[in-house]
């Protein structure tokens, strides 16, 4: 796809959903499966998605969308409407049927979508403020943001990108929990054998005042029986941190009763030319293997 080389765009990927989105906009509101993009601090763009399972009818999703929107939207009547030649092009290996609605301030426009490949069904809307001119212009993008979406992927990698960071999981990777709070991100997912969460702190150079990089590493990752290695990949400076305490089969049975991992890892890294630090931590109850943390760590970045 060729995106309007007179925009600046960026790619946005959650659980399962990735489209490009111009780079001034940015995610509102996050939950596990929905996304609310703003731009200027206004609602632009919401996805809310879901797995079906049996028969799927848009236009029964439709009445159960009215159904829950009825108090948002203040009871204006949400109606049909006759989706553009452009938007399905760009969707036309999906079911859709379209909606639209007017209230005093903002206006939407939107579909409900059905994928048959991987039965996922999306509420996808446009928001728009009346009488505003960037909102206006924004109408320009919408068949160019339809024609990148994509909610599965062929090749079982998908992409998790929001706000600053970035990075590429395979499918088996699910979204533990996630929290973006000034300052600190973090993401952890569950393998069925390793969980890994992803963090990025800032300002780095107000948070490394305190201490260098190894104490804060040490401070934020307090692992028991703790080996920690300072090092370089490229010219950025790591710390890696290992817990591989020797336990005794009694202790290993309690540690498992109990839930907690038996082995623990965690590299952290200093951007200094983004004022950020990066890291990645596993944990496990069998050892790590260290091929795999490192391609994890290679593919986990900034935008």
């Amino acid at each position: 796809m060729t995106l309007n080389n007179e925009q600046s765009w960026k790619e946005v990927g959650w659980n399962g959903i990735r489209l490009s989105i111009p780079s001034a906009w940015e995610a509102g509101r996050i939950a596990e499966r929905y996304l609310l993009l703003e731009s200027d601090d206004f609602p632009v763009l919401e996805l809310k998605w879901k797995s079906i399972k049996g028969k799927f009818s848009t236009e029964k999703h439709l009445k159960r969308f009215k159904s829950d929107y009825h108090k948002q939207l203040a009871g204006h009547e949400i109606s049909p409407w006759a989706v553009p030649k452009n938007w399905c092009d760009a969707l036309q290996s999906h079911e859709m049927t379209g909606f639209q609605w007017e209230g005093r301030l903002f206006a939407g426009k939107g579909l409900i979508l059905f994928c048959k490949d991987c039965r996922c069904a999306t509420l996808l809307q446009f928001y728009e403020r009346r009488d505003n001119e960037k909102d206006r212009l924004n109408r320009i993008h919408q068949g160019e943001i339809l024609s990148s979406f994509h909610d599965h992927s062929a090749n079982g990698l998908y992409l998790w990108s929001v706000f600053d960071i970035r990075t590429i999981l395979p499918e088996h990777f699910k979204l533990f929990r996630h929290s973006f709070s000034p300052g600190a991100f973090e993401l952890t997912f569950d393998t069925g054998i390793y969980r890994i969460s992803f963090y990025r702190w800032s300002p780095a150079s107000v948070i490394l005042l305190e201490s260098d990089l190894q104490g804060f590493a040490e401070k934020v990752f307090p692992f028991k029986s703790c080996r920690p290695v300072s090092g370089f990949s490229g010219s950025v400076e790591t710390m890696e941190l290992e817990s591989f305490p020797p336990l005794s089969f009694w202790r290993k049975w309690r540690r498992k009763l109990r839930k907690q991992p038996i082995f623990k890892w965690a590299r952290v890294w200093h951007v200094s030319n983004a004022n950020r630090i990066l890291a990645v931590k596993a944990e496990s109850d069998k050892p790590m293997d260290f091929e795999l943390l490192d391609s994890i760590c290679s593919e986990y970045g900034l935008i």
